[in-house]
């Protein structure tokens, strides 16, 4: 019986070995680390386009450029 429950459980641990590659590898893959900074006129066309302007992440990849 307790062989049973145990085999049945057992997809979680893979499931959060899998969650924890992706927590690893996601900033990687999906570009955080990049240096973009958006210039000028990229700001000024999501103005006119009322979009939010990312001023966190502006400021914080202006002062952290290498």
């Amino acid at each position: 019986m307790m062989v049973d429950d145990h085999r049945k459980m057992l997809w979680l641990h893979y499931v959060n070995l899998m969650l924890g590659f992706w927590l690893l590898t996601s900033p990687f893959t999906l570009g955080y680390l990049s240096n973009y900074v958006p210039d000028a006129n990229v700001l000024r066309v999501m103005a006119e386009r009322g979009l939010a302007v990312p001023w966190r992440t502006v400021i914080i990849l202006s002062v952290h450029r290498w």
